[in-house]
């Protein structure tokens, strides 16, 4: 059988064809133990070797970006995690990205926001500061357990209410001024490339049908000690139990449901059914960027077991060793109260729509930019007026720049101080974007650089003290700093700093 990138690379469009970005060489995978810490009972902690297969990481050959980012899965023999590595890129103009999307049954909330928000922001450095193609796809999880569940539950008809939120979400992001993947994938509509995808698995050896329909990803395919990007002893059965016994393996995961009652469901070779959840970004992944992907994107929480799953298809289905060469994954929006995430489970979630009536967008994304997109972000009524009150003064600056440019402010700027100034807020803002994408740093030095270019412009000037300015107040210099501080916030996303939407 052909493989699926043969099979369905023919059938995308001349644009798309250009889109997909070839495979570079990788070279073997190392592995490595680990000493891992482990409580008993009640007994006191005691030190134990664990055979845990971590996968370690090779740095890719290609381009090298000159920025150094945390790569969950990787590291250069050393620490596994919070690792910051070269970020090197198959092509020097072009990088591939897969992002994890949405399960659309219900309406998102500004948890989910955080974590698009946090990749939008590095996309917008990717592309607006280094001038990189940054193409990514994003795959829509609209065939799911949860979504048969809430159409089951309100009567609903299955891919009725899978439209419906997925409208939601694509009107969310836009709130949000998220910029739009090149690409959304729905599941619904890959179903036969899912099922060639799997159907390649099983005739390679890497997968195993049932009597009943299910297919099984076989982890013994795989050799002893490779691709297991989280220890081995964490617990791992995916939520699922076969029937009958027929699943070998508590680490073996679900390629295909077979079909149950009240559940849509696709004919497939092995029988009818559904796809399962892992399988899907590996399809879709590999349909759009081949054997060989830069950057996969989701939340902290979808490292295990959806991404380490995705691995292993894909190091089968391609026979790679290094089929992602860098996994981002973002924080939780936590709630101090209760110490958890927001989630829809807890109930405790503010829904997009919600927030955003309340409150500009460039809040909740100026308040992700306030930590790094790694950790998480602690969400209470205080933090958004804090951050309300911070945006403010960004907005407000924007506004005295315009204001001494038109006269109105008391002070007369010192040209060579400002110059010396300028230029170290633009070497520190580059600085802090090379370093993992520390937003953090770059709003303390965006922030000094503010706090020393108001003092020099003084009071704003009531209009009865108006006095005809004079000619040597550095005008080309502030209205230099103006069009790079109104570019800075519009390519990070921004739509409220501009002067003349400021309101005193």
């Amino acid at each position: 059988m052909f493989s699926l990138l043969q099979r369905c690379h023919s059938r995308l469009s001349p644009t798309l064809q250009q889109t997909c970005i070839r495979s570079l060489a990788v070279t073997p995978i190392c592995h490595k133990f680990i000493v891992q810490k482990e409580k008993k009972f009640a007994q006191k902690p005691r030190r134990q070797e664990v055979q845990d297969m971590f996968y370690t990481w090779v740095l890719p050959e290609g381009h090298d970006t000159g920025i150094k980012v945390t790569n969950t899965y990787g590291s250069l023999g050393k620490k596994m995690d919070r690792q910051r590595v070269p970020l090197v890129v198959k092509d020097p103009q072009k990088i591939s990205w897969y992002a994890c999307g949405p399960t659309v049954y219900d309406s998102c909330h500004i948890g989910h926001a955080s974590s698009y928000l946090r990749f939008d922001i590095i996309r917008r450095i990717l592309s607006k500061f280094y001038d990189y193609n940054v193409v990514m796809v994003m795959g829509i999880t609209d065939v799911d357990d949860k979504i048969v569940a809430r159409a089951n539950l309100v009567g609903a008809e299955f891919g009725a209410l899978s439209r419906k939120y997925e409208q939601e979400f694509y009107d969310d992001l836009d709130s949000l001024n998220i910029l739009p993947a090149h690409t959304y994938v729905r599941v619904s509509d890959v179903i036969p490339e899912i099922i060639a995808f799997i159907n390649t698995l099983i005739e390679n050896g890497k997968a195993y049908s049932t009597s009943r329909g299910d297919v099984w990803f076989d982890h013994h395919c795989l050799p002893e000690k490779s691709s297991y990007l989280v220890p081995r002893a964490e617990e791992w059965n995916d939520g699922e139990k076969s029937a009958a016994g027929e699943k070998k393996s508590t680490h073996d995961f679900s390629l295909w449901k077979a079909v149950k009652p009240g559940e849509p469901y696709w004919e497939a070779p092995w029988g009818n059914g559904r796809p399962g959840w892992h399988i899907e970004c590996s399809t879709i992944s590999s349909l759009y960027f081949g054997d060989s992907l830069d950057i996969h994107s989701g939340a902290i929480d979808l490292r295990f077991p959806h991404h380490e799953c995705e691995v292993q298809q894909c190091h089968a289905y391609h026979d790679a060793t290094q089929w992602c060469n860098y996994f981002f994954h973002s924080g939780h929006l936590k709630e101090p109260k209760s110490g958890g995430k927001m989630s829809k489970s807890a109930g405790s979630v503010v829904t997009i729509s919600d927030f955003v009536a309340a409150n500009s967008p460039d809040v909740l994304r100026l308040m992700c930019m306030c930590s790094n997109w790694h950790d998480d972000v602690n969400y209470y009524s205080k933090a958004v007026k804090e951050t309300r009150v911070k945006l403010e003064r960004f907005q407000r600056f924007a506004y005295n720049l315009q204001q001494y440019l038109q006269g109105n402010m008391s002070g007369k700027v010192s040209g060579d101080a400002v110059v010396q100034r300028f230029a170290r807020c633009r070497e520190g803002v580059d600085s802090a974007f090379r370093d993992d994408f520390n937003t953090i740093e770059m709003l303390n030095v965006l922030s000094d650089f503010v706090e020393f270019v108001n003092a020099q412009m003084g009071e704003e000037v009531l209009l009865e003290q108006w006095r005809e300015p004079d000619l040597d107040r550095s005008n080309d210099l502030m209205l230099e700093v103006l069009h790079y501080y109104l570019d800075l916030f519009r390519d990070l996303g921004f739509v409220s700093i501009k002067p003349h939407q400021y309101v005193k």
